[in-house]
């Protein structure tokens, strides 16, 4: 059995408050990883390409962050917050943003998703390996 995480995703990004109750990037991610970890506790495989697992690093990579201190969530709302890469932390933002800023940053995440989609899982796999050699 496999299935493709983008089209779960595409399917949340189209009707967010369905699933998530409120346009929060934040619970978008925490409904998607635990999908994940469910499908993985099924053995169910994904299939899509390239890994969404390693979207971070490469968002990472994009924005010139180097560091595992934000999720993906943190850092779109961060930079829509106008935080400096220093200020951005394993925190949330959901509070001090607005709905207008909280939409932005899905509407951000889902151009970031299509430039990401383009790539192949080589291409990624450098940014990964790029993340790790700037971080050691």
């Amino acid at each position: 059995m496999t299935y493709n995480i983008y089209d779960f995703i595409d399917r949340v990004l189209e009707r967010p408050v369905l699933y998530v109750g409120f346009c929060s990037l934040g619970r978008i991610s925490t409904l998607i990883g635990g999908f994940q970890i469910a499908m993985d506790e099924l053995e169910v495989t994904d299939t899509s390409v390239p890994l969404f697992r390693d979207f971070n690093y490469w968002l990472g990579n994009k924005y010139g962050l180097m560091s595992a201190a934000g999720s993906y969530p943190n850092l779109i709302l961060g930079k829509i917050l106008g935080l400096k890469p220093h200020e951005i932390k394993l925190q949330e933002f959901d509070m001090r943003a607005s709905d207008e800023q909280h939409q932005e940053a899905i509407a951000i995440f889902k151009n970031l998703l299509i430039e990401y989609r383009t790539l192949s899982q080589e291409e990624v796999d450098q940014c990964v390996k790029d993340f790790f050699q700037s971080n050691s």
